[in-house]
């Protein structure tokens, strides 16, 4: 590559965490490139995961192709330890860059149901995937959807990933349990994501990412949303660590 000049080199982030998957914002390429990235990572202990680089190209003013990964010479793995990347991309055309993190690990998190005595009405519980879309199940426990929950982290869900589920045939945790899972997995896209399991028959139900990693850990709330509900989450220890990124690159 020759006649190379505006040298540029910044900081992505100082911290990011790799908790889940992640994508770089993305950086502008005016012209044919040569760009790099620098990857240190720090307190990694249980995380399996993968570093790439997609690329779209320039299509016009207000337009650019999909993101595609790019073919590297070395694959940039993490495997449960530290470690430092550099991961090179060259003769890329006008268009936009960015750096990819895939968590490769499940992650596995632990919703916990009331008896339906034990339980209030309107309480719901949001789920929400890596690529930040949310899904959400209430209780009703009466049967006559006399309280459906009017916090916004309801209502701004679409009604196609949300459910009011009756309980009222329910008596113990384990029966509420069984019925919102059939209910989850009836919602638009859910079973995608997530498998559920609630075959401990105690009121407890496993959610796994399928699509490695939560995009925050599901949140519990009372009918209003001032609060937290009678649905509890057990925090999994996931994928750990986290990822000092600097990017340099040159254009012609």
């Amino acid at each position: 590559m020759s006649g190379r000049k505006n040298v540029f080199s910044h900081k992505i982030a100082a911290a990011q965490t790799l908790a889940t998957s992640y994508n770089s914002d993305p950086i502008k390429l005016d012209t044919v490139s040569l760009v790099a990235f620098h990857v240190s990572t720090a307190s990694v202990t249980n995380n399996v995961g993968q570093f790439t680089i997609e690329h779209r190209i320039y299509v016009d003013q207000n337009n650019y192709s999909d993101w595609a990964e790019l073919t590297l010479d070395s694959d940039s793995i993490l495997a449960d330890v530290d470690a430092i990347f550099e991961i090179i991309a060259s003769t890329l055309p006008p268009g936009q860059i960015r750096l990819v993190y895939s968590a490769l690990d499940a992650q596995v998190q632990t919703l916990t149901f009331p008896s339906k005595a034990g339980s209030t009405d309107g309480d719901f519980i949001v789920i929400t995937d890596k690529n930040d879309v949310e899904w959400a199940i209430a209780l009703d426990k009466t049967g006559g959807a006399a309280a459906e929950p009017t916090a916004t982290a309801w209502t701004d869900i679409p009604a196609a990933k949300k459910d009011y589920v009756d309980i009222s045939a329910a008596t113990d945790a384990a029966s509420v349990a069984a019925l919102v899972e059939i209910a989850l997995n009836a919602l638009t896209g859910f079973s995608s994501v997530f498998t559920t399991d609630d075959t401990a028959a105690n009121g407890t139900m496993t959610l796994t990412s399928t699509a490695a990693g939560f995009g925050v850990a599901p949140v519990s709330y009372n009918q209003a949303g001032s609060s937290t509900g009678s649905i509890s989450v057990v925090i999994a220890s996931g994928p750990d660590g986290t990822a000092a990124i600097y990017v340099t690159g040159a254009q012609e």
